[in-house]
């Protein structure tokens, strides 16, 4: 494995800037904004450094894909859930091999239209939500192929174990442990007293069928707007093989993060 690190900065936050310069003078390793990675970045790195908050990471990963590279987050956003505290050692104990890593599990995303297919991954989320006309979805749930019910809402979210403590928690949904693989379904707004969120087996298949619905609906994957052609027919979720590692310390476990976030 090459020796060489990768790192990655919110370029707009000039702490993170400041932060990630400084290693690249040390380390004379390849510096990138996470708005600016792309082709350019190859995947021939021991460690992936990220300076910012959790999109800069989710945006990281997303370039890094299934290449297996661990990813070391230092915090310069707001929540920080992804990320770590800075320590004066936490870049050798990362390439020391003295940090946990935590190994978290992305969604596969099929996107169907009557006009095309589209194949992506989600660290967090797919939400599929109303568009323009600000009307309700009509819209069912399967899984495994099994109807489970019919809703009407503003939309619904898949999320994966990373997810629950983004825009799944904030629409109702559970916070889940980082290990865990299977899917979250969290309705948005239902137009029910008697819709709750859903979770999943790992080996599940959830099927969000909006054949039935007339609108033009929005796509979102990670936040992102993903723009597809024709009329939406269903969204399929499922758990991807390929995982994210994250590097951690100890102080900086899940629950002790919870608790200091939310409660």
């Amino acid at each position: 494995m090459s020796d060489k690190i990768l790192i990655v900065a919110n370029m707009a936050n000039n702490l993170a800037m400041d932060a990630a310069e400084q290693i690249h003078n040390k380390y004379n390793s390849n510096l990138y904004d996470a708005w600016d990675l792309g082709e350019s970045v190859d995947f021939d790195y021991k460690l992936a450094v990220v300076f910012g908050g959790d999109g800069t990471m989710l945006r990281t990963a997303h370039y890094i894909g299934d290449s297996k590279i661990p990813i070391l987050g230092i915090n310069y956003g707001h929540l920080g859930f992804l990320t770590n505290k800075s320590t004066k050692t936490i870049l050798e104990d990362a390439l020391n091999g003295k940090l946990s890593e935590e190994h978290r599990s992305h969604l596969h995303i099929t996107i169907t239209t009557d006009t095309e297919t589209q194949d992506l991954i989600a660290m967090n989320e797919v939400c599929v939500r109303r568009g323009e006309s600000g009307r309700i979805v009509d819209f069912s749930i399967n899984i495994n192929d099994e109807h489970v019910c019919d809703l009407r809402s503003d939309g619904i979210i898949g999320a994966s174990a990373t997810g629950s403590t983004a825009y799944a928690l904030a629409a109702g949904g559970p916070l889940v442990a980082p290990t865990f693989k299977g899917i979250i379904v969290v309705p948005l707004s239902p137009h029910t007293l008697n819709s709750r969120p859903l979770v999943t087996d790992v080996d599940d298949k959830v099927k969000f069928d909006f054949c039935k619905d007339t609108e033009t609906l929005v796509v979102n994957i990670d936040g992102a707007n993903i723009p597809f052609k024709g009329k939406l027919l269903h969204v399929d979720v499922q758990t991807d093989k390929n995982e994210t590692i994250l590097l951690r310390t100890d102080e900086d476990n899940f629950y002790r993060r919870v608790s200091k976030v939310f409660f």
